[in-house]
């Protein structure tokens, strides 16, 4: 159940870094148009 709880874990907070590098792209992308 351990086992299974860290990998969980570990999968969101992949999935979440991911997202904030994407959202961070997207601010740089939108700060570089004005």
């Amino acid at each position: 159940m351990a086992i299974a709880t860290k990998g969980v874990k570990s999968t969101i907070a992949s999935e979440s870094s991911s997202l904030l590098f994407i959202i961070s792209e997207f601010f740089d992308l939108q700060t570089m148009k004005f």
